[in-house]
């Protein structure tokens, strides 16, 4: 199943939280065990994330969300997030997050 990536606009250095959350993926009694959210520059495909991410990823919501702590980079740039949840079954889902930070204003 193809699904569109969730895209959202933040100002450069802009500090914020997201969550993801999965629940509509789990089965009955299935729950997230672990979190991992990583990063790249969309135009360069360099590794983003030390760049972007503050903190470590938190399982909520009874381990049925990750949430995360990013601070948007720099002007003109472009990001893609992907947020991997490790399930009770041993399984692993995917959620890619594009972010965009335009240029400064002034």
């Amino acid at each position: 199943m193809i699904r569109a990536i969730p895209v959202f606009e933040k100002f450069p250095q802009e500090l914020f939280n997201q969550k993801v959350d999965f629940t509509a993926s789990l089965a009955v009694g299935e729950t997230i065990t672990a979190a991992s959210v990583t990063a790249l520059n969309r135009t360069s495909g360099a590794d983003a994330t030390a760049e972007i991410l503050t903190g470590s990823p938190t399982i909520v919501d009874s381990s049925k969300a990750i949430r995360y702590r990013l601070q948007a980079g720099t002007p003109k740039s472009e990001y893609l997030i992907s947020v991997v949840a490790t399930l009770s079954t041993s399984d692993k889902l995917e959620q890619w997050v594009e972010m965009i930070v335009p240029a400064d204003t002034e």
